[in-house]
């Protein structure tokens, strides 16, 4: 976050929230797929620990950015908002940077949210359990993020 900040001082960043637990097992279970597509061998475990700790330093990352720089750069859009509304997510950021949404710009978005909507490609099942975390543990560690931001827990 610093690099960008210091070689872009006008970058904007957008921030997509959701509940990190639901967000970080997904991410958990799709790298497991991938890993075993090319090995075995059973990496669960060292997949589970290495990227909860990737995720928690990547929030408390963006935090403590935040923490020393102020939220101006920053547009903060619910997942469950860009689901709903998409077209209407980008036009709140837009307007948040003082940007102009122009009407081809949204009448392509409207066009390709038309056509491709949640669940195109079908849908990804996975559990914590699946690879020996719980809920509990893990809003624990990331405790910071939820006393920050108002995300509904999401059944994972």
């Amino acid at each position: 976050m610093e690099a960008i900040a210091e070689t872009y001082p006008d970058a904007r960043f957008v921030v997509t929230h959701r509940d990190p637990v639901k967000a970080l097992a997904s991410v958990i279970s799709l790298v497991n797929a991938i890993s075993a597509m090319f090995s075995d061998a059973d990496h669960k475990a060292y997949i589970a620990r290495h990227w909860t700790d990737l995720v928690s330093a990547m929030l408390n990352g963006v935090l403590d950015h935040r923490e020393r720089h102020g939220d101006a750069a920053f547009h903060d859009m619910h997942h469950r908002e860009l689901v709903s509304d998409p077209v209407g997510a980008v036009k709140k950021m837009y307007a948040q940077f003082g940007l102009e949404l122009s009407a081809d710009a949204e009448r392509a978005m409207r066009a390709y949210a038309a056509e491709h909507g949640q669940g195109e490609h079908g849908r990804h099942s996975y559990s914590l359990a699946d690879f020996g975390l719980g809920r509990g543990a893990l809003e624990e560690r990331l405790a910071r993020y939820f006393e920050r931001f108002d995300v509904p827990r999401e059944k994972v």
